[in-house]
């Protein structure tokens, strides 16, 4: 992966990443020291995209991933507001 995706403490990526956690690009991002906020809260196959698709399949494909300096507090997804993708909310405090 290019140098702005090795981990870093600090760093916080967020949004539609359009890969689930069976992409090997998505992992090969969490194998270089991120954490993804809704699986480290147990949430982490809530569907955010499609809205608008009748059965399915629905599938996680955003998200917000942290470094190590990070600790997930709560990750919920909301109501639709209009996108094609459900909007994330990813709440992350310092870690100790």
């Amino acid at each position: 992966m290019p140098a702005p995706y090795q981990s870093s403490p600090s760093r916080l990526l967020a949004g539609d990443f359009n890969a689930t956690l069976d992409h090997a690009d998505f992992r090969g991002l969490l194998d270089k020291g991120y954490t993804d906020a809704a699986t480290a809260t147990g949430n982490g196959l809530t569907a955010t995209w499609p809205t608008s698709q009748v059965g399915g399949p629905w599938v996680a494909i955003d998200h917000v991933v942290f470094g190590a300096a990070w600790r997930p507090r709560d990750f919920e997804v909301l109501p639709s507001i209009g996108s094609d993708h459900l909007p994330i909310i990813a709440v992350l405090e310092p870690a100790p």
